[in-house]
C-alpha cells in the first residue's frame, strides 16, 4: 500500500517513480524493496545487543539455514540465556490484553520494532502491522523471517521516529516498547525531555480518535535502581540522580551508554536517556495532550508475565502468594520480595506505585475506550482487582494467559484465555483439568474469545526438600500413570525415538567427547529396552513443584499443555528428579551421592518409584539422557520452540554427564 505514506518532513503526498517514492514538495525520497520502505538510504549506523560482526553472521545463517536456525544458535551462545524469548517469544505482547479492541484492530504500528517479536506477535491480531525500525540489520533479519514464513500483513519502515512517514488518524495501536528512553538520542542539540514530548506528539498525530499508544518502560525509581542496577548510560545511580547531577557524571564517567561500542551511543555530553516515576510519565503524556492514562505495574515490561493495577491489591497479592510458596530464599531479590511480603497491604501498594520495576502504560488520543479486558472484567465486578500471570516462552502463541481475581487480599477465582483466540489449546487443557483435578469449570464467551473460570485451588506449591510432599507427588504420579495405563510399548517404537534423538545430539552444539558418551548412554538404555516391558500411559510432560498444589493429603497438578495421552512414563518421573535437584533454576550443580536433603530425596523417589514399577533402578537411571534430550528437542526453536530453555537443558546434560559414572552407586 505505498499510496499510504507520505513525506516524513512535509507530510505531502509521495509519487512513485519505479523503485522509489518521493515527495513532490521536498524532494524526500523513499527506496522500496518489496514489503521494505527506506527512508534511511546509507544512514547505515548499528546498535544493539549483539556486535555487528556477530548480527551479520546472524543474517547469513537466516539467509542460508532459515531464520529459526540462527535464533537457535544466538539462543544458544549468548550470555543471557533467555536472549531467543527476546528474539522470537510471543509472550512479550501479553500486555496487549489490557488494551485490546477487538472491534479496533485495523492497522498497529510498532516503533523501535527490533528483532521483530512484538511485531510478528502483533500480526496474529491486526490486519495490518507496520514494523518501524532504524538498524538496517534488523530490518533484514525481520523481513527475512516475513518471506520464509509467507506472512503477508507486515510491512517495515526505515525512518526517524520523530517524524513518521503516515498520514494523520491512521492507526488503532501504537506500540512504543522501549523505545521512549531512547528518543533523547536522537538529537544532541534538544532537551531529552522536549525530544520526547515531540515524539509523543508524533505518535498521537498518527493515532485514531479511538486509538491507543502503549508505552512499555522501566520505572526511573525502580528498587534495582537503588541497588547499583546498571541504567541506559552504562552506569549505576544515573536515573535516581537529579538530571543536572547527572549529566556531570556521564561527562566525567567517559562512558558512552549501555551500548557503547556503537556509533549511535558515542559522544554523549549529558545524561540522554530519561525514564521517569508513574506521576513523571503522566506529567510528561498530558504534555504531549494525551489525557486518558492507565498505568500498570510489571515485573519486566519485555517479558511481561506478570502484571496488575497499580493500586489495587495485585501486588501485595503478587508478593504474599510467592512467600507462601517458597521454601527457601535463593537471591537478594527474592529476599527483597520474602521481606517485603509481611508490610500491610497499603504500605505495599503506595511502595510498589514508587519502586516497582516497569510500567505498561496506555494512554489514548481522545477518551479511555473499552478493552477487552473491561469487557472481560465485567461480567464479573469491574471493581474486583486481578493479578495477570502469562505462561509460555516460545514462539508458539498456543499458550494461556491468567487473571486471578481479587476480592480484598484474596483470589476468589481465575479467568484463562488463550493467548490466540483461536487457539483450542486451553480447551484441550480445561477438560484435563476436570478429568484429573475434579474440579468444576465455567466457560463463557467474551469479543469471541472463549473464557475459562476456575475456582482457586488449595494449598502450596510442592517444596523441593520437603520429604513428605516429595512422597505424595510421587504416589500421585505412580496412580496417575495405573489409571492411564493401556498396554506396552513396542520396544522398536521406542528405539526408534531413540535413534531420532541420536542424530539430534549429532547437530547439537556440544562438545564431541559429551556427544560420544552421551551416546553410548542411550545406546546401552536402548539395549536394555528388549529386556523389560515399558507400559504405555499418559504423561503430564511438566511435572515439577510450581505444577504441584499440596493441600494437607490432597494434591492439584495444573498446566497440562505438555501432555501426551501415549506417553512414557518414565518421562514425568524422570523430569520431576531432574527438576528437583535444580531446584526449578538454571542449574549450576547435581548432587546425587551426598548427605543433603536433595541427595535423599533423590534416592528416595528413584527407589520406591523401582518398587512400584518394577523397573530396576539402574534402568530408570539409564533413562536420564533419553529425557533430557526429549526435553531439549521440545524447547529447541527448529523442532517445537515451546519454551525455548534450551541453554537450561543442554547445561543439564553436560551435568549429568558429569555424575553419570557416580549412578553406578545408586543402583
Amino acid at each position: 500500500m505505498p499510496e499510504l505514506l507520505v513525506c516524513p518532513e512535509c507530510k505531502n503526498t509521495l509519487i512513485k517513480k519505479e523503485n522509489k517514492l518521493v515527495c513532490s514538495r521536498c524532494g524526500k525520497e523513499c527506496s522500496v524493496d518489496g514489503t521494505l520502505y527506506d527512508f534511511m538510504g546509507n544512514d547505515n549506523y548499528y546498535w544493539g545487543e549483539i556486535s555487528l560482526e556477530e548480527m551479520e553472521k546472524t543474517l547469513e545463517v537466516a539467509k542460508n539455514n532459515g531464520w529459526r536456525t540462527a535464533v537457535r544458535k544466538i539462543n544458544i551462545s549468548h550470555p543471557n540465556p533467555d536472549f531467543g524469548k527476546y528474539i522470537v517469544s510471543s509472550s512479550r505482547i501479553d500486555w496487549l490484553s489490557h488494551c485490546i479492541d477487538y472491534s479496533r484492530t485495523g492497522a498497529c504500528l510498532d516503533i523501535g520494532s527490533g528483532w521483530g517479536a512484538n511485531a510478528f506477535g502483533l500480526a496474529h491480531y491486526y490486519n495490518e502491522v507496520w514494523s518501524l525500525e532504524a538498524v538496517k540489520q534488523r530490518v533484514i533479519f525481520q523481513k527475512i523471517r516475513q518471506e520464509q514464513d509467507n506472512i503477508d500483513n507486515i510491512k517495515f519502515v526505515r525512518t526517524d521516529w520523530l517524524h513518521l512517514p503516515f498520514p494523520d488518524n491512521y492507526f488503532d495501536l501504537v506500540v512504543a516498547n522501549g523505545a521512549l528512553e531512547w528518543v533523547g538520542l536522537s538529537d544532541y542539540s534538544k532537551d531529552p525531555r522536549d525530544l520526547q514530548i515531540e515524539f509523543l506528539k508524533e505518535t498521537r498525530r498518527v493515532l485514531k480518535p479511538s486509538g491507543c499508544l502503549y508505552i512499555g518502560i522501566e520505572n526511573r525509581y525502580a528498587l534495582s535502581s537503588f541497588f547499583g542496577s546498571v541504567d541506559h548510560s552504562g552506569l549505576p545511580f544515573t536515573s535516581i540522580i537529579p538530571r543536572k547531577l547527572a549529566d556531570l557524571v556521564v561527562r566525567r564517567s567517559g562512558k558512552s551508554g549501555e551500548y557503547g561500542q556503537h556509533a549511535i551511543m558515542k559522544n554523549w555530553r549529558d545524561y540522554r536517556t530519561y525514564t521517569y516515576s508513574q506521576a513523571g510519565y503522566e506529567k510528561l503524556l498530558r504534555a504531549a495532550n494525551y489525557n486518558y492514562i492507565n498505568c500498570y505495574w510489571s515485573t519486566n515490561y519485555n517479558m511481561p508475565k506478570v502484571a496488575g493495577r497499580l493500586y489495587d491489591e495485585s501486588f501485595p497479592y503478587y508478593l504474599k502468594t510467592g512467600r507462601k510458596n517458597t521454601a527457601n530464599v535463593k537471591n537478594k531479590t527474592a529476599l527483597l520480595g520474602y521481606l517485603g511480603s509481611y508490610m500491610p497491604n497499603n504500605l505495599l501498594k503506595w511502595a510498589n506505585s514508587k519502586l516497582c520495576e516497569s510500567f505498561l502504560i496506555f494512554s489514548y488520543k481522545e477518551n479511555n475506550h473499552s478493552s477487552f479486558e473491561s469487557n472481560m472484567l465485567n461480567t464479573l465486578d469491574p471493581n474486583l482487582g486481578f493479578l495477570r500471570v502469562s505462561g509460555g516462552g516460545g514462539e508458539s502463541t498456543d499458550y494461556k494467559i491468567n487473571y486471578f481475581i481479587l476480592k480484598g487480599n484474596k483470589a476468589i477465582s481465575v479467568m484463562k484465555l488463550p493467548r490466540d483466540r483461536k487457539s483450542i489449546a486451553l480447551a484441550l487443557e480445561e477438560k484435563l483439568q476436570t478429568r484429573f483435578n475434579g474440579i468444576e469449570i465455567k466457560e463463557q464467551i467474551v469479543d469471541a474469545v472463549p473464557i475459562f473460570i476456575e475456582p482457586i485451588l488449595p494449598g502450596v506449591h510442592l517444596q523441593q526438600n520437603n520429604l513428605s510432599h516429595n512422597t505424595k507427588a510421587l504416589t500421585w504420579l505412580i496412580n496417575f500413570q495405573n489409571q492411564t495405563k493401556k498396554g506396552y510399548w513396542n520396544a522398536e517404537d521406542l528405539e526408534n525415538e531413540i535413534n531420532e534423538l541420536d542424530d539430534y545430539l549429532l547437530n547439537l552444539e556440544l562438545q564431541e567427547n559429551i556427544k560420544m558418551r552421551t551416546l553410548g548412554r542411550m545406546k546401552e538404555f536402548s539395549d536394555s529396552l528388549r529386556k523389560v516391558k515399558i507400559p504405555i500411559t499418559a504423561e503430564h510432560g511438566d511435572y515439577c513443584s510450581v505444577n504441584i498444589l499440596i493441600d494437607h493429603n490432597s494434591i492439584y497438578v495444573i498446566d497440562w499443555e505438555f501432555y501426551r495421552e501415549d506417553g512414557n512414563p518414565l518421562f514425568d518421573i524422570i523430569f520431576f528428579m531432574l527438576m528437583n535437584l535444580t531446584l526449578g533454576t538454571f542449574p549450576k550443580s547435581i548432587r546425587i551421592n551426598g548427605k543433603d536433603q536433595q541427595s535423599k530425596i533423590f534416592k528416595m523417589l528413584l527407589s520406591e518409584y523401582s518398587k512400584a514399577t518394577d523397573l530396576t533402578p539402574e534402568f530408570i537411571l539409564q533413562a536420564f539422557p533419553y529425557v533430557i534430550l526429549r526435553c531439549l528437542k521440545r524447547n529447541d526453536i527448529i523442532e517445537n520452540g515451546k519454551q525455548l530453555d534450551t541453554q537450561a537443558y543442554l547445561k543439564l546434560l553436560i551435568l549429568w554427564d558429569e555424575v553419570a559414572p557416580k549412578t553406578i552407586q545408586l543402583a
